[in-house]
């Protein structure tokens, strides 16, 4: 019997997402390792299907991408709002 759409919606969906997003930064850190490379790291304002602003942050090298973050971007979208949230975002990553 396959599970309902709740449940492959709701925790098999957050569990996939969550192993995707941990293989994804496992390979970005392999990458950087073997190739001494340094990661680029890539931003956006999107509207998502619900019509929400979102900032999209990409980290990525030599082929290996992996989208790190979405945060609301929220009402203002000035460069300092923008600036501010990458901040977080970076001091995030380094930890």
């Amino acid at each position: 019997m396959l599970p309902s759409r709740r449940i492959l919606g709701g925790r098999l969906l957050k569990e996939h997402a969550k192993r995707c997003f941990e293989k994804a930064i496992e390979a970005l850190r392999t990458m950087q390792t073997n190739t001494e490379g340094r990661v680029n790291l890539s931003s956006d304002v999107w509207m998502n299907i619900a019509k929400e602003h979102v900032l999209g942050v990409q980290l990525t090298l030599f082929g290996v991408a992996l989208t790190y973050a979405l945060p609301p971007a929220g009402d203002r979208r000035d460069g300092l709002a923008i600036a501010e949230e990458l901040e977080k975002i970076m001091k995030k990553a380094l930890n």
